[in-house]
């Protein structure tokens, strides 16, 4: 995805990468706190809508607005 938007010129990647960091920090303290806990209902609730709706909210906000950059550069 950084790729495309690197060779399309996509105006806001670096607005757009530092949603990508924003996403491995929530992961990676996900991964922190189950390596300390270990599996519990809570963290099965956490996963679902950190991540969850992380991707969801991602794909139909940013990566539209890539989409539609991608579809206009080829004009």
């Amino acid at each position: 995805e950084e790729k495309l938007q690197l060779e399309s010129k996509y105006p806001d990647y670096v607005n757009h990468k530092q949603y990508h960091e924003g996403f491995k920090k929530v992961v990676r303290d996900i991964i922190t706190q189950l390596d300390k806990e270990g599996p519990t209902i809570a963290m099965v609730s956490k996963v679902n809508t950190s991540i969850g709706n992380w991707f969801i909210n991602h794909i139909k906000v940013e990566d539209v607005k890539v989409a539609s950059h991608i579809r206009s550069a080829k004009q």
